[in-house]
């Protein structure tokens, strides 16, 4: 019964779709009690005779009693003769505590130790199963242990069942010998699946005669092997099957996935003279593709690919394969076969399904590159074709033109990224009988990628009547140019035609459609996307989409579209659209939409992207009666209108935007929008997003229409006014509440255009609220023009992480900047905060950056560029900096101690870091004008690893407290002494420890010694 069970579980969701034996372990779930109470019986008297074993062992070999007299004090067993074990129905373990588990001896035998008697039949009180004893196993016959590295040796008879047995065990092999008897057994499914076992030679002996099931049996036997750069050198587990070639398997049915995944077979010989006449089932018997949900089960051509040694099937030319009824995945992933040759014979008239049989076979076609090799199958019966030659090198279809595709109803994929396909003209042959693809149900991506083929006369008589699906048939057909031959095709039952001709950029009208019935379709997403040589939508006109709901990039990307008239009498038929996103994006040559302007858009709920780079259009005023009111994204919606100059009209739209909650760029790269004033009514209490809403619209020279706006629920602004060169203050932003947002990164950055920024005034935002902020990097980057950033000097910044480059380039930044109160220890990254700040206003930068606290991140802080990950950063900070920098009390926390290059103080700060080398005349020169005043944590500033050049603002006595002149000279000629305090002494202490050429230990500067002893000197 456990057995039963253990199977059911072990052999994975494959084990339940093809092995039949789970209805057999059901009915001997039936049995079990009976058996159970035989069992006990038999266990009394196994345990008896057991007992009696031993003391003839111990009497005939009293040597090997010494011998394992510790192993006794820790064995358990009933310590059978081998006699008595060939008398047991089922498998006996053995363990040797010595050395478990590495060595695991899957045996009885006599005088080495006690035995524990395990049946899979439920002879022992103690275990169920032998498969439960090998996953459950342990030194004191309980727990759970892996075999790694262990070596196994069966002995004795294993039941009927053998489903799942050595799966995934990591059992380095396994010992050859003819008392482990599977002559009774007839299920064999799994038996080694996920195996590590590298040597098969084992199984050249077994007796196999009964067995019937042997699905997965050896799936995933493969272990790829990688170095310690990553390189790929080689797969070891199952490559060589030779083992196999005597196996008796006439009475299999069942093969499906049974070489899965066994990428190291190296070649198919030892399958050579197998009869496998009754075998019904093959499906993915030698695919590459994982099915059953692990992390393989997509396909990757550069990394899990398939039999990848084996380049020829010859060895199964002669396989008798007349009952086979699924050849479902059979080759699929055999990436290094260069043709068909051995199958050219086989009698395939009871084949149903064909799906994806050599999809992935990525060298087909390298030789031959035709389906010359399947001119006498016979596939009357096959219903599925899907992805048959997908992914393949074949470049025409002969060999298949006199097939009869009669019963098969899809055809999905089955020529898909034949990228050298360029003939199909055989195909025609299928339509001479106008029966033959009538139960065509679908045609889903059948010529997906196929970008060499020119014409598609071939398929003009097709019926497709009752196809339903077409979804992307001819997706990426760039080479066609006319649909002529298709004008006729009766398409009355499609549902859908999803990116049905997206990419053929060779198309330039869509006359030849005008009578085709598209009544049922729901779906038309991606359609025409991509036609970029498309000038005629005239033959849509006709068209009734009553029942389209998604309409979502149908013309995306038309960049020669420029007349839409056509769709003008699409007015009230799209009322049941509720996807319209990106639908005209990036049609740069659509300057007219007075077509769309009674078009019902009721239920639309998104149209993000809708006019993206729609760069001739210069006017909204056509959209103003459009019902938005159940629209929540216009994301991007008119972003790249490069000639819009208003949102002329919008204004109609006032109330009718309050369910939308995304608006981030919205207008973004409007380069002519200068007036905004329709908006100003807009009710935006919902949006949560208004990242780059206006970024790059450097013509905007006033955000006052904005004033009004309830921004209470938006979290994300970075880039919202990115580039908007044209402000030269930032009013009506003054009663925004901006409570919640979290991420202001690059809001008002001026990267895009420095040098043509007239941003000088941000006064507008002293009183924001910025509490929740966590995201300032690059806040005001390259804001050229700006005079002063003391507004924000009470700005609550405590949870803020990035300020990196938030000031960067400010080089106009003069008088007093007090940000001492700014809390920044939770920031990790203030790269190249204030580089060039105040570069360019004559030293009267004044910048208190005094009473600040860093600290180290617990993790790291990870970005897009995995160069920039860091725990915590300070680099270039003042890189450039001109003008007084005050840097009072700073501190450091969780850094390591000592002052190693873990410090942001001594190693960053003091060292230079923060103020990188800059040349100067050729001298090599520190960022100048910086004045470092009492601070107690710069260490060592006074040696030279840390030296750090100062040049003094020249200033009056008691301009700075910390800073003392000595009042020498006179009007006219003064020369100033000034003194800037550090923390050592430049007295040394000397301990008499030290090396020849070693400084002394500093000392530090006692409280109220003399300044000037203690201090940099600058005349």
């Amino acid at each position: 019964k456990t057995a039963g069970k253990d199977a059911n579980k072990d052999s994975g969701k494959d084990a339940g779709k093809d092995g039949k034996d789970a209805g057999k372990s059901g009915k001997a779930d039936k049995n079990s009690d009976k058996s159970d109470k035989k069992s006990d019986k038999k266990d009394s008297k196994s345990g008896k005779g057991a007992d009696k074993g031993k003391d003839k062992a111990a009497k005939k070999d009293g040597k090997k009693d010494a011998k394992n007299k510790k192993a006794k004090s820790q064995d358990r067993s009933a310590g059978l003769s081998l006699e008595d074990v060939k008398k047991l129905p089922a498998c006996v373990v053995h363990y040797l505590p010595d050395n478990f588990p590495n060595t695991v001896l899957f045996r009885p035998d006599s005088g080495s130790g006690n035995a524990c008697a395990i049946s899979a039949d439920g002879l022992s009180s103690n275990f169920n199963s032998i498969r439960k004893a090998i996953s459950n196993l342990n030194n004191d016959g309980t727990g759970s242990v892996d075999f790694y590295g262990a070596e196994v040796y069966a002995y004795g008879s294993l039941s009927k069942n053998g489903v799942g047995l050595f799966s995934g065990k990591n059992i380095s092999s396994i010992g050859n010998d003819d008392r482990f008897d599977v002559s009774n057994v007839t299920d064999m499914s799994y038996l080694f699946k996920d195996s590590s076992l590298t040597n098969f030679s084992f199984l050249s002996g077994w007796d196999v005669s009964k067995v019937t099931n042997m699905s997965g049996m050896f799936s995933g036997c493969a272990k790829r092997n990688y170095d310690s750069d990553g390189e790929f050198t080689g797969i070891t587990g199952l490559t060589d099957i030779s083992a196999l070639k005597d196996w008796n398997v006439g009475k299999v049915t069942n093969m499906s996935n049974m070489f899965e995944g066994c990428t190291g077979i190296e070649e198919l010989g030892g399958l050579k003279n197998w009869n496998v006449g009754s075998v019904t089932n093959m499906k993915s018997m030698f695919s590459a593709v994982i099915t059953d949900g692990d992390k393989r089960d997509s396909f990757d051509p550069n990394g899990y690919a398939g039999l990848m040694n084996i380049t020829s099937l010859e060895p199964l030319k002669d396989w008798n394969v007349s009952n086979v009824t699924n050849m479902d995945s059979m080759f699929e992933g055999c990436g290094s076969l260069e043709d068909f040759t051995g199958l050219e014979n086989w009698n395939t008239k009871k084949v149903e399904s064909m799906n994806s049989m050599f999809r992935y076979c990525m060298n087909i076609g390298k030789k031959d590159k035709s389906l010359n090799a399947f001119q006498k199958w016979d596939v009357s019966k096959v219903t599925g074709t899907r992805a048959m030659f997908a992914v393949t090198k074949i470049q025409n279809t002969v060999g298949i033109e006199n097939w009869n595709v009669s019963n098969v109803t899809a055809m999905d994929d089955m020529f898909a990224n034949c990228y050298g396909l360029n003939n199909i003209k055989e195909l025609a042959n299928w339509a001479k009988d106008k029966s033959s693809t009538s139960k065509l149900t679908s045609t889903f991506r059948m010529f997906y990628g196929c970008n060499n083929i020119s014409s598609i006369e071939p398929l003009k008589d097709w019926k497709v009547d009752n196809v339903t699906n077409m979804h992307e048939m001819f997706s990426g057909c760039s080479g066609l140019d006319s649909l002529s031959y298709i004008k006729d095709w009766k398409v009355d039952n499609v549902t859908n035609m999803y990116g049905m001709f997206s990419g053929c950029s060779g198309l330039n009208s869509l006359s030849d459609l005008a009578n085709w019935k598209v009544d049922k379709v729901t779906d038309m997403h991606d359609m025409f996307n991509g036609c970029s040589g498309l000038k005629d939508l005239s033959g849509l006109k006709k068209w009734n989409v009553n029942k389209v709901t998604d309409m979502s990039d149908m013309f995306f990307n038309c960049t020669g579209l420029s007349n839409i008239s056509a769709l003008s009498s699409w007015a009230k038929k799209v009322g049941k659209v509720n996807d319209m996103h990106g639908m005209f994006g990036s049609c740069e040559l659509l300057a007219n939409i007075s077509d769309l302007k009674e078009w019902n858009v009721g239920n639309v709920t998104d149209m993000n992207n809708m006019f993206n780079g729609c760069k001739s259009l210069s006017s909204l005023s056509d959209l103003k009666d459009w019902n938005v009111g159940k629209v929540k994204n216009m994301s991007g919606m008119f972003s790249d209108c490069k000639k819009l100059t208003s949102a002329e009209k919008l204004s109609e739209w006032a109330t009718k935007v309050g369910n939308v909650t995304n608006m981030s760029s919205l207008f973004r790269g409007c380069e002519l929008l200068n007036s905004i004033s329709d908006l100003s009514g807009w009710t935006v209490n919902n949006v949560t997003d208004m990242n780059s809403m206006f970024s790059g619209c450097k013509s905007l020279s006033s955000l006052l229409d904005l004033k009004d706006w309830k921004v209470d629920k938006v979290t994300d602004m970075h880039n919202m006014f990115e580039g908007c060169s044209g402000l030269s203050n930032l009013s009506g932003l003054e009663n925004w509440k901006v409570g919640n947002v979290t991420n202001m990164r690059e809001m008002f950055s001026h990267s895009l255009v420095e040098g043509t920024d007239k941003l000088t005034d941000i006064s507008a935002l002293k009183d924001w609220n910025v509490s929740n902020v966590k995201d300032m990097s690059s806040m005001f980057n390259s804001c050229g023009a700006l005079k002063s950033i003391n507004p924000l000097k009470d700005w609550t910044v405590g949870n803020v992480t990035d300020m990196s480059s938030m000031f960067s380039d400010c080089k106009k930044l003069t008088g007093a900047a007090d940000l001492s109160k700014w809390d920044i220890s939770k920031v990790t990254d203030f790269t190249s905060m204030f580089s060039n700040a105040g570069a360019e206003s004559g030293n009267n930068f004044v910048l208190d950056f005094s009473n600040k606290t860093f600290t180290k991140s617990k993790t790291p802080v990870y970005t897009d560029d995995k160069g920039k990950q860091h725990y915590f950063s300070v680099k270039d900070m003042f890189n450039g900096f001109k003008g007084t920098l005050i840097a009072n009390k700073l501190k450091s926390e969780k850094f390591t101690e000592g002052w190693d290059d873990d410090n942001p103080i001594a190693a960053h700060f003091a060292s230079g870091e923060i103020f990188s080398k800059t040349t100067v005349n050729d001298d090599d020169d520190y960022s100048s004008s910086i004045v470092i005043t009492d601070n107690y944590d710069i260490v060592n500033a006074h040696l030279s690893k840390y030296y750090i050049p100062v040049k003094a603002k020249l200033m009056e006595p008691g301009d700075m407290d910390s800073c003392k002149c000595d009042g020498s000279g006179d009007s006219g000629g003064t020369t100033y002494t000034y003194y800037v305090p550090a923390l050592y002494s430049s007295k040394e202490k000397s301990s008499g420890d030290e090396e020849e050429g070693e400084e002394p230990e500093s000392i530090l500067r006692a409280e109220g010694e003399s300044l000037q002893d203690y201090a940099y000197k600058i005349v």
